[in-house]
């Protein structure tokens, strides 16, 4: 899917930008010319907040420095050439982010960003085609300069408009979250169990990670929602989220509290305060019965997802379908031998997998 860029930019329509018409070709889709760096504008080596951290204007001056300058089999910024490698560093958040690589793909240029050993490339046509917004995100979220929750509207490659509408739900749910748990917990459930491949295209190894990032739960936070939605709400298949009967009068806060009794469940009323939940418990967990103390469970991050021998079967075949064709190109009616065998290949392993899981 190629979703649409929030308060995308037009590079041929930048207010202030004029467009140098030289070294346009025929060729669809292929971007040849940069707009104008603004008048004046000189690199800034240091800015004051990260809000002002890699603006356009600064993309578009690393863009255009980057020329066919190669040493040692590498391409690399002119600037870097001559001993001067591109740095912005911002004093009060004390990030810096270094620009020193270039590399020239058949139909694009790709510069190479890095940060603290972490590193993310982006592509000129990647900057006309999904906008300044877009990139900056992924630039900002993959170097972990800022986190998924300052870009709620940031949808990589490969996500679905079920998951877009899921986590803007849940942003919804957030701000009401004692009258709104039951569907934070119902809808994580969901990104869970189905939505493996676009948590991926995230770059998150499962649903804590992704929480943590996105919405800002740890991963306790996350487990609760997740523990009460298998243990009091009503599973089989019912698309509203709902408490079991003789738990529809508890609140969140209760029943995070109850997640780790195991048994005398009975024992707790809705109308015992937290503190009082906690009293029992104790109590509870000092009695013994047929000569064994009551135990309580204890809940253990769900691991299954980071592993792909675990991986629920929909999560994979989730992730499968959620592949991006490399070699598609949008503007064209008749797609590239390479493109349509690596479609063929995709088209392939999916049904592998599902013929040796559908059995």
């Amino acid at each position: 899917m190629k979703s649409e860029a929030i308060l995308s930019v037009d590079l041929n329509e930048e207010e202030g930008v004029s467009v140098d018409p030289r070294g346009q070709t025929s060729d669809d889709g292929v971007l040849k010319v940069l707009p104008e760096v603004p008048d004046g504008y000189v690199w800034r080596e240091e800015v004051e907040t990260v809000e002002d951290l890699l603006s356009y204007e600064d993309l578009l001056f690393l863009f255009k420095q980057a020329e066919t300058v190669s040493r040692d089999g590498y391409w690399y910024l002119k600037m870097f050439y001559l001993n001067k490698t591109f740095v912005q560093h911002c004093a009060v958040e004390d990030v810096s982010v270094t620009v020193d690589r270039v590399f020239f793909e058949a139909k694009d240029i790709q510069l190479a960003f890095s940060r603290d050993g972490k590193n993310v490339y982006v592509g000129l046509s990647e900057l006309a085609d999904r906008g300044y917004y877009y990139v900056r995100a992924r630039l900002f979220t993959a170097l972990q300069i800022l986190t998924l929750r300052d870009f709620p509207d940031y949808y990589p490659e490969g996500v679905s408009n079920v998951f877009i509408a899921t986590c803007a739900a849940i942003d919804d749910d957030i701000s009401s979250i004692n009258d709104s748990f039951l569907s934070v917990a119902f809808r994580l459930y969901q990104l869970k169990a189905h939505c493996f491949g676009s948590l991926v295209a995230y770059g998150c190894a499962g649903i804590y990670e992704f929480a943590k990032k996105r919405f800002g739960f740890g991963t306790t936070t996350t487990k609760n929602f997740l523990a009460i939605y298998d243990k009091f709400m009503i599973t089989d298949g019912i698309n509203v989220p709902m408490l079991k009967e003789e738990f529809k009068d508890y609140g969140y806060s209760q029943l995070v509290e109850l997640v780790s009794v195991e048994s005398h469940l009975d024992d707790f009323s809705p109308k015992m305060t937290v503190k009082e939940i906690r009293k029992k418990k104790k109590e509870l967990a000092g009695k013994v019965k047929d000569n064994k103390p009551i135990r309580q469970a204890k809940i253990e991050p769900d691991t299954s997802e980071e592993t792909v021998k675990t991986v629920p079967y929909i999560g994979v075949l989730s992730l499968l379908e959620g592949i991006a064709n490399p070699y598609f190109e949008e503007n064209k009616e008749k797609q590239s031998a390479r493109c349509d065998a690596y479609r063929r290949a995709i088209e392939d392993v999916i049904a592998a997998f599902k013929a040796k899981f559908e059995e």
